[in-house]
């Protein structure tokens, strides 16, 4: 295998970009949660107690993120910096809703499940580590 200093460049390269791109993306979330999260202090502030305790809830987020996204675009469609805070709250709306479900949880259950009653040892696999 025989790689030029340019092709470990280009590769290089692509490695930092993809980085970059990830970093982006990781502070658009981490600005997302802080607006969520101030969103919801406020929301919290000025409706009636029954309602503000929806507001804790996992879909909470992603309702107010479709508010976020109503708003710049029906009123502030031409704003750029409004676009950019509505796709950040959108973004970390989504993953607190995803993480929400607790997967590692169900697939594990899942897995479990399906192999219920199998015998592996009959199957030629060993229990033994």
């Amino acid at each position: 295998m025989n790689k030029s200093f340019a092709s470990a460049k280009t590769t290089a390269v692509a490695c930092f970009g993809d980085n970059k791109e990830n970093l982006v993306f990781a502070a658009k979330v981490e600005l997302g949660k802080t607006v969520l999260m101030q969103a919801k202090t406020r929301v919290k502030a000025v409706v009636p107690g029954f309602i503000g305790s929806y507001v804790d809830s996992k879909y909470s987020g992603l309702v107010l993120a479709n508010v976020f996204a109503f708003v710049q675009k029906f009123y502030l469609a031409d704003n750029q910096k409004a676009a950019l805070l509505t796709d950040c709250v959108m973004k970390a709306a989504a993953l607190d809703l995803g993480a929400s479900f607790d997967m590692p949880t169900k697939i594990n259950d899942y897995i479990n499940g399906a192999f219920a009653g199998i015998n592996l040892e009959s199957l030629g696999v060993s229990s033994e580590k």
